[in-house]
């Protein structure tokens, strides 16, 4: 018995071994697996940019914008976030502007569905403080009039009052519905 012990103790402390050996060599690769994935996150952020870039050039801001949108800007190396920047800055108010003008066209032909969503999508891309951004809200706020939901129609134009006071074109427009409603 103390032969068998003996050798049943020198198999487990050499399966010890095997088995600590085998559990670093499951940490390296998992640690390899995680900066090759990195890696290739990256590549793929570098492809986007480049195909954003070359989308504005065509003059497809819509499409630059949805791409830049869909892309993760965490992560990135410094110069690859002021170009993110840059191409933002010269996609997203142009695709806010295009979203604006279709928006109003829908609001005119009555496709107020239609027009709904184009206004929210024009949000998502205009900056907080452009005429685009506020008059989307005001149109927003017209369709509610229309729809008599006056509650959203009241908080439309509110924002509109509150937040683009000299910025928005329909400024006064929303300041005096909003003052009927209340």
């Amino acid at each position: 018995i103390e032969v068998l012990t003996q050798e049943f103790n020198s198999l487990k402390e050499s399966n010890s071994v095997t088995i600590t050996e085998l559990a670093t060599v499951k940490t390296d690769l998992e640690n390899r697996n995680r900066e090759l994935e990195e890696k290739v996150t990256l590549q793929d952020k570098i492809q986007n940019l480049n195909q954003a870039s070359e989308l504005i050039n065509e003059g497809n801001y819509e499409e630059a914008s949805i791409l830049l949108v869909s892309m993760d800007r965490d992560g990135l190396p410094a110069d690859l976030v002021d170009r993110f920047d840059e191409l933002v800055s010269r996609a997203h108010p142009r695709t806010a502007n295009i979203l604006f003008n279709r928006g109003v066209s829908k609001y005119r032909a009555k496709a107020y569905d239609e027009a709904i969503v184009i206004f929210n999508d024009c949000l998502k891309y205009a900056d907080y403080d452009s005429y685009f951004s506020g008059d989307s809200k005001y149109y927003l706020g017209e369709i509610a009039l229309i729809r008599e939901d006056n509650e959203s129609a009241k908080n439309y134009f509110t924002d509109v009052v509150d937040n683009y006071n000299g910025i928005a074109k329909n400024y006064w427009t929303a300041r005096n519905r909003l003052s009927r409603l209340e």
